[in-house]
């Protein structure tokens, strides 16, 4: 099955399975532990399929525990289960913080600071029925505004490998920690005041020109 980027169902399943590799748990400060997906040499072998089944024995909880949330850096740990060779790594990550996962466009790329190994052609490595920890990053300045099954502040992380038959991957849908929203926050408000006084600098030297 290829990855799709609609929106998460309204049982808020945290992740959308996919494929011969799949985001199996997402971990974050508070709220619930999210079922979804640097260092790749960290993988744990696991009996063929144990993990293929985790979206639908955790199918839910989101609702009744609520949104894992971000670190206070932006950051997001998840566990991505390869299932054969062509499920491997390295992923690249994407975050959509404002349509909750309808809108292709509102995705921007994420920074994995802790990735799946692979050869790095189409997905492949001689790795199967594996865990590998995957730390993605949100751009800075982002803050998760999207809304989904009446939730609101939330985001949606697509990791997703390069496999020709694929992409393989998934989706998990989190929420940001208080201290990342304000990091966020002033980070934007930093920038706007630094271009604001480079376009006064420059209508100033425009002026002295004159």
């Amino acid at each position: 099955m290829r990855y799709s980027s609609a929106a998460l169902a309204a049982a808020f399943a945290a992740t959308n399975v996919l494929g011969h590799g799949v985001v199996t748990e997402l971990f974050g400060l508070g709220g619930g532990g999210g079922a979804g997906a640097g260092k790749a040499s960290a993988g744990v072998a696991t009996p063929k399929g144990t993990n293929e089944t985790a979206v639908l024995a955790t199918t839910g909880m989101g609702a009744a525990q609520g949104l894992p949330t971000s670190s206070d850096d932006g950051s997001i740990k998840v566990v991505f289960h390869q299932v054969n060779q062509d499920g491997a790594g390295p992923l690249t990550a994407d975050i959509d913080a404002t349509s909750g996962g309808t809108e292709a466009s509102a995705f921007q790329k994420a920074e994995i600071s802790q990735n799946v190994p692979g050869l790095g052609i189409a997905g492949l490595s001689g790795a199967q029925t594996m865990d590998f920890p995957v730390e993605v990053k949100m751009p800075a300045g982002m803050t998760c505004q999207g809304q989904v099954a009446g939730a609101s502040n939330v985001c949606i992380a697509r990791l997703r490998n390069a496999a020709v038959t694929g992409p393989f991957g998934g989706s998990v849908a989190f929420t940001q920690s208080p201290a990342a929203k304000k990091r966020a926050i002033e980070y934007n408000l930093c920038k706007r005041m630094l271009s604001r006084r480079f376009a006064a600098a420059a209508a100033q030297e425009d002026e002295d020109d004159e």
